[in-house]
């Protein structure tokens, strides 16, 4: 028998934190000196607000998140998504793409 667990990430972009994106980069990656200060940049300081018809709500800082459409952003995105691997024991199979992954185990019934 073969058990399966579909991953799918919803506003995938925006489910990154970037406190674990940074140490990631860092402790995995390697990545130091003046490059992660300009990605820090890149993410930081964000906002966003609704508006709805003319009522516009007030602004929040964003803690997650990488903006969509720039060059760097999906590689981030895949560099935050490959720890989901560190943390699913070797014994399960992890299949994916973007933002859709399957975990599966197979094992015998008894």
């Amino acid at each position: 028998m073969t058990a399966i667990i579909p991953i799918d990430l919803s506003a995938a972009f925006d489910t990154i934190d970037h406190n674990i994106l940074f140490d990631v980069l860092h402790s995995q990656y390697g990545v130091n000196g003046t490059i992660l200060p300009c990605v820090d940049l890149l993410l930081r300081p964000r906002s966003c607000r609704i508006r709805v018809n003319p009522t516009e709500s007030t602004r929040r800082s964003l803690e997650c998140s990488v903006p969509q459409g720039g060059l760097l952003c999906p590689w981030l995105y895949l560099t935050y998504v490959g720890t989901l691997f560190d943390v699913i024991p070797p014994t399960i199979s992890v299949y994916g793409f973007a933002d859709d992954h399957i975990a599966s185990q197979r094992f015998r019934p008894t």
